[in-house]
């Protein structure tokens, strides 16, 4: 009839109006391997929130800052045009494209020729928790954090925090013990306090006699807590 036929169609129209309201949902995109739930690593499964977990806030702060460093237009990767400038400044020379290519691939887990920020604190975290051999670019992020200080005379000296922060813990390890420096003890390896530590050169001395003993005679050591600065030199010329 009449009715019957206009009920199918306008059942019709209706079904085809929610077909297109309500396509085939699409296929689960698959997650950036470097994203806060993917995998990072094709070793094992490890998140960067974990990685981070690993370092201290202020370890962690200094990583940032060195790789925003390196990232120079800001747009949460290092490219190789953003590596090769950062090497030729710390170079002071010229840099091949087959030594930029290298220093990115060995960071450069999913082969895109850039390195975000998950490559990055890995490739950090396996050079200095995990014990394995430094990359190219981590060789390049300690360079990165060198420090200049300006000597006596117009020299200059520099360090890096890795070494700062291995020179403080050994003599934590080292003289721990030691009455004479107790004051001192212990060093924040993460900060600069070490330096002034040094200053009365008593702590030099102990480290001289724990690597060849008896080379400075100890009992002309000034040890006082407040000396003055006769006394802190004759220390340190002893």
């Amino acid at each position: 009839s009449r009715d019957e036929r206009e009920r199918k169609k306008t059942l019709s129209v209706c079904f085809c109006e929610q077909e297109q309201q309500q396509p085939y949902p699409s296929p689960p995109s698959t997650p950036h391997p470097y994203s806060r739930t993917a995998s990072i690593n094709t070793m094992a499964s490890v998140s960067i929130d974990s990685l981070e977990r690993d370092f201290s806030a202020e370890r962690l702060t200094e990583i940032r800052a060195v790789f925003n460093e390196l990232d120079t237009d800001g747009n949460g990767t290092i490219s190789l045009d953003e590596l090769a400038i950062a090497m030729e400044r710390l170079h002071g020379s010229a840099v091949t494209t087959a030594e930029v290519e290298q220093t990115m691939r060995s960071a450069d887990v999913n082969q895109d020729n850039v390195v975000d920020w998950g490559e990055f604190i890995l490739m950090i975290h396996k050079s200095e928790l995990q014990g394995q051999d430094a990359s190219h670019l981590y060789k390049l992020y300690v360079e990165q954090k060198r420090v200049f200080v300006q000597g006596v005379g117009g020299s200059q000296h520099s360090y890096t925090e890795e070494e700062r922060f291995s020179f403080a813990n050994h003599i934590n390890h080292v003289l721990g013990s030691d009455e004479d420096v107790q004051h001192f003890l212990p060093l924040n390896p993460e900060n600069e306090e070490l330096f002034a530590a040094l200053g009365d050169g008593v702590i030099l001395a102990k480290l001289i006699n724990d690597s060849v003993p008896s080379t400075i005679d100890e009992r002309v050591l000034v040890k006082n807590q407040n000396m003055n600065m006769f006394q802190k030199q004759q220390n340190l010329k002893l």
